[in-house]
């Protein structure tokens, strides 16, 4: 077995490219100021990337005093360059407004409308302290899915992108049924590994691109991009049959978890994302009350 010194040597230092002593990881750009759903992101440069209101941007920002392309950032002979893509309230580096192409060191700030930006070059170990806070910031720690917060403002922003660009997607409201009843008659500690079998079937069933959340206590959500409402209720279905398909086995105790699902879909039951959340919502409680376990796509039909 390695020693730790030598574990350590072996993870952060490289004898042909070295910072220091430690291994260079690379350059970013990340958002320090600004929207809160905006606050923490971060993209790393490894080629030309574009920056801007757009979800068709590399770095998508909230904020409505951005262009939907407001600069992009190239590496060029071991440097990165900013150069503003005729945005209309223009790119500030660190306070000076920028004309052409201009090259970046490492702490430098960027402004682009009310969004601050931050370039940076880090080290291996700098990159994984960041990506933490980041994950912390945005997930849920029991179930590794996405928080409501972060699933929230994702939302926003698909009912923006798709009003633009006249697309579809679908939202699934998933709830545990008798979850209480689990944790009256196993503890909470079998709840737990309830929550976190739930979360698993659920990322095992969609697909890389689709936003996954815990939305609280024992209900779940999931935005399937541009999906229509029969393609959203087969996924529903999936998920559905893959809990319940399986009996857990935890601390000698068999137990048996199924889900009920509401699916809603953008634009045919709502335009606005409170409204499509509240839709969602109701068919799951249709799915309750018909006798759990069921997916419910419109009122009516699609029952299963």
């Amino acid at each position: 077995m390695k020693d730790i010194k030598e574990t350590v040597r072996s993870l952060y230092f490289d004898d042909e490219s070295t910072e220091g002593g430690i291994k260079k990881k690379g350059n970013y750009i990340i958002i320090i100021f600004g929207k809160e759903e905006d606050l923490g992101k971060e993209i790393e440069i490894k080629e030309e990337i574009t920056v801007g209101r757009s979800l068709n941007t590399d770095l998508t920002t909230s904020d409505p005093l951005m262009s939907r392309r407001h600069f992009k950032l190239t590496p060029e002979d071991e440097n990165i360059f900013i150069e503003d893509l005729g945005s209309l309230n223009g790119t500030f580096v660190n306070q000076q407004i920028i004309d052409g192409k201009r090259a970046l060191k490492s702490g430098d700030i960027i402004i682009a409308g009310r969004t601050v930006f931050k370039f940076e070059i880090r080290t291996e170990i700098e990159s994984l302290f960041h990506k933490y806070l980041y994950n912390a910031a945005t997930s849920d720690r029991m179930t590794n899915l996405f928080n409501k917060y972060y699933f929230i403002s994702q939302l926003k922003k698909q009912i923006s992108y798709a009003k633009r660009y006249g697309k579809t997607f679908s939202l699934l409201m998933i709830d545990i049924d008798d979850f209480k009843k689990v944790n009256d008659t196993y503890g909470h500690q079998i709840g737990d590994e309830a929550l976190k079998f739930v979360a698993f079937k659920i990322m095992s069933s969609i697909r890389e691109n689709d936003i996954a959340a815990r939305y609280g206590g024992e209900e779940f959500s999931i935005i399937l991009p541009e999906t229509d409402s029969h393609n959203a209720f087969l996924v529903a279905k999936r998920i559905r049959k893959a809990i319940a398909s399986e009996v857990l086995d935890l601390e000698s105790n068999q137990i048996k978890v199924t889900v009920s699902i509401g699916v809603a879909t953008f634009p045919e039951d709502a335009d606005d994302w409170k409204s499509l959340i509240k839709k969602a919502d109701e068919r799951l409680y249709k799915a309750k009350e018909a006798g759990k376990n069921i997916v419910i796509s419109k009122e009516d039909e699609n029952v299963y």
